[in-house]
């Protein structure tokens, strides 16, 4: 069996992390199955042809013209020439020339179908939004099959209409890099550790509401912000909002509290997590929060919003928060520090909450379900 993976569109995120674990899980467990992996050169660069896997690098930048010829009639030709057998693609983007091979699509943005997290953009953001929308629901309903990585995205994909039978839940996992001890880990110098600090990782899109947790930070008392700061790490993906924050920041007068980091790399960003106090995820909308998997398996104490897919990731390893009041995301903070015996108990509970998650798991269901629909 050989597998068209699709990682054209593809850039950052955990849509690369799930297409990496699932090459290494073939690469060392399956060598009966063949990939054809077709990306950017400087996309997951460490991913190289073997006896069993053919990678196809392309240019490093092409425009939107180029793209859609490639997704549509370039990768049909690929696929036909190398007598492959499965499409795969973690984008959730079918070409529009139907493929004479069975279809696997994951749906990895969930924003474009939620109200709450659409009422937070602009009228470009928005139009974007639905626009993918438009086309996530067009490939859903093409595919064989659709992989939801949470049960709130199953539920919500149903909802939107697409065939239960064509819906596999398949949770993500969490790598053993996020659970090493700091002790093994070097400082990063980009930030020197005096004070102690709540932290948020997340890129920076409105509906991830840095601006409400911004607003519920300054309202803490004085001695809290005087002990910890506030650090926000995430690529500006949305420069107009990442400005925005900034000057909200300024406006408030918490420049010398509040730190922002436009992305950092694994090594430092893990060194974050694990000296972090508290990990504060205020997101309004999420498909599968890797970040948080990330935080739990750190071994951070969480405080999130009291919605799914973040309650059923975290289950009874959270202090919970409602993320559209500002007044409650300052209470569970302040309700965190209240209660010290609870620290302990919850960075155990993280920790073991994380242990549910597996990528192992995650590549043996997926390599389950392609060769179930290759038989067929």
């Amino acid at each position: 069996m050989k597998i068209f993976l699709n990682l054209i569109s593809v850039n950052a995120g955990g849509q690369l992390i799930r297409a990496s674990k699932f090459l290494e899980k073939i690469e060392k467990d399956n060598k009966d199955i063949q990939v054809l992996v077709v990306k950017k050169k400087s996309v997951l660069s460490e991913i190289r042809s073997t006896e069993n896997r053919n990678v196809i690098n392309l240019p490093e930048k092409f425009n939107l013209f180029k793209r859609l010829w490639l997704e549509n009639f370039e990768m049909y030709n690929l696929i036909e020439y190398h007598s492959c057998d499965v499409f795969l693609t973690f984008s959730h983007y079918l070409p529009i020339k139907k493929i004479n091979i069975p279809t696997i699509v994951g749906i990895s943005n969930l924003a474009p179908f939620s109200k709450v997290a659409l009422s937070e953009e602009k009228l470009y953001y928005k139009l974007k939004f639905w626009i993918l929308g438009k086309t996530i629901i067009y490939s859903a309903r093409k595919a064989d099959c659709i992989l939801a990585l949470s049960l709130t995205a199953k539920d919500t994909l149903i909802d939107l209409g697409l065939k239960p039978s064509k819906v596999f839940y398949n949770p993500i996992g969490v790598d053993n890099f996020w659970k090493i001890d700091i002790k093994n880990c070097t400082k990063p110098k980009v930030y020197n550790f005096k004070k102690k600090y709540f932290l948020y990782v997340s890129h920076f899109y409105r509906y991830k509401n840095h601006f409400r947790l911004i607003e519920a930070y300054s309202l803490l008392p004085s001695n809290v912000k005087n002990k910890y700061n506030l650090i926000l790490i995430g690529s500006p993906f949305n420069k107009p909002y990442f400005e925005e924050t900034k000057n909200l920041i300024l406006n408030l007068n918490l420049e010398q509290n509040i730190i922002l980091i436009p992305g950092l790399c694994r090594e430092d960003l893990r060194v974050f997590y694990q000296n972090s106090s508290l990990f504060i995820f205020p997101s309004l909308v999420e498909n599968c929060p890797n970040i948080l998997l990330e935080a739990m398996a750190s071994g951070n104490p969480i405080c999130t919003v009291d919605i799914d897919p973040m309650k059923e990731y975290c289950m009874n390893a959270a202090f919970y928060f409602d993320g559209n009041n500002i007044e409650s995301i300052k209470n569970s903070i302040i309700k965190y520090l209240s209660s010290k015996d609870n620290c302990k108990e919850l960075k155990n509970r993280s920790l073991q909450r994380s242990e549910d998650f597996s990528w192992d798991h995650f590549s043996e269901n997926l390599i389950k379900i392609i060769t179930n629909l290759y038989k067929k």
